[in-house]
C-alpha cells in the first residue's frame, strides 16, 4: 500500500493506491482545501497551518480505511528551482553484467558532478536520465548488459534546502515519515507520459494555484523542467485589487464567473458589486 500527498498552495490531496500485478488501483482518496493562505508560489510559509490541513487529511483517510498512516511519498514545488545536467563514465569491464546497483552508482555519480555547479545550499529533489551509452553506443537500459565503459547523462533538479525542510517538518509535525521525495513536473510527467510517448517532442503543463510547471519530452526521454511563480493565485489577486475583494471572496468570484450568467459578492467596503 502507498500513501501519496500532494502539498498544494490551494489544496491537500490525499491517495492510498496498491500495486496489482504491474498496474496501480486507487483505494480512496481525500482532498481539503487551505482554511487560510498557509502557502505561496508552492511553498510553505505557515508550517503548522499547513501541518493542520494534512492531518486532517490523514485522518479521514486513516478513519474510512481502519489504517494506520506512517509513511508517505511527496511531491516538491518552489520557486527557486534550478535544474542543471550531469555527466558519469565508469569502468565495468571486470565486473561482469552490469546489475542495477552498478546502474544507480553511475548516476548518482552524474548528479553528484551536477551538484557541484549549483550552491551548496540547494536539495536535489529528483532526477531524469537523459541518455545511457555502453562502449560509445546509445542504450536505452545499462542494466543485464556486459562491457567497458558506461556513461550517463542525467538532467537533475534543485530546490533551496529551506524549502525542503520546511515540508519535511511539516510532515514531522504529523508523524509521518517521506520514504519517497520527487518534484512535482517529475511526478505528473511519469504518470501521464509513459516512456512509450516520450520519443514526441511533448510539454507537459501543470498550471496550479502558485506555481505552473512545465516538463518537456524528446527522442525517449525528459530533456529538461521548468517552475515559475506565476499561475491562479495571480489571476485571484488580479480580480480582488480590481473590485476590493478578500482573497477568498475574489477566489469565489474567479471560479464561478464562467459557469454563471452573474455573481454578486460585497466588497471590502460592504458595497454588492
Amino acid at each position: 500500500m502507498i500513501f501519496a500527498l500532494d502539498v498544494g498552495t490551494r489544496k491537500i490531496a490525499g491517495l492510498i493506491v496498491v500495486e496489482e500485478k504491474g498496474t496501480i488501483r486507487i483505494v480512496d482518496s481525500e482532498l481539503i482545501e487551505h482554511k487560510t493562505r498557509t502557502m505561496f508560489d508552492g511553498q510553505v510559509h505557515d508550517v503548522l497551518g499547513v501541518a493542520e490541513t494534512v492531518k486532517e487529511v490523514k485522518e479521514r483517510l486513516e478513519s474510512r480505511n481502519e489504517i494506520e498512516l506512517k509513511e508517505v511519498a511527496v511531491a516538491l514545488a518552489g520557486r527557486f528551482l534550478k535544474t542543471q545536467v550531469g555527466e558519469a563514465e565508469l569502468d565495468f569491464s571486470k565486473t561482469g553484467h552490469i546489475t542495477r546497483e552498478d546502474v544507480m552508482k553511475l548516476e548518482i555519480e552524474a548528479v553528484t558532478k551536477a551538484q557541484e555547479s549549483v550552491e551548496e545550499d540547494f536539495f536535489c529533489v529528483g532526477y531524469s536520465v537523459v541518455e545511457y551509452r555502453l562502449d560509445g553506443m546509445w542504450m536505452k537500459k545499462l542494466e543485464g548488459h556486459r562491457g567497458g565503459k558506461a556513461y550517463v547523462k542525467v538532467v537533475s533538479a534543485f530546490l533551496p534546502v529551506h524549502v525542503v525542510d520546511s515540508l519535511m517538518r511539516v510532515l514531522e509535525t504529523v508523524g509521518l515519515t517521506p520514504v519517497h521525495v520527487t518534484l512535482e513536473p517529475i511526478a505528473a510527467m511519469d504518470l501521464t507520459v509513459p516512456e512509450d510517448l516520450r520519443y514526441l517532442n511533448i510539454a507537459l503543463v501543470d498550471v496550479g494555484a502558485g506555481t505552473s510547471d512545465i516538463a518537456i519530452s524528446k527522442e525517449g526521454t525528459v530533456v529538461a523542467y521548468g517552475m515559475i511563480p506565476m499561475a491562479g493565485d495571480e489571476i485571484t489577486e488580479a480580480i480582488g485589487k480590481k473590485f476590493l475583494l478578500d482573497f477568498q471572496t475574489a477566489e469565489h468570484v474567479k471560479r464561478t464567473v464562467f459557469s454563471e450568467e452573474r455573481v454578486k459578492v460585497k466588497n471590502i467596503l460592504d458595497r454588492e458589486i
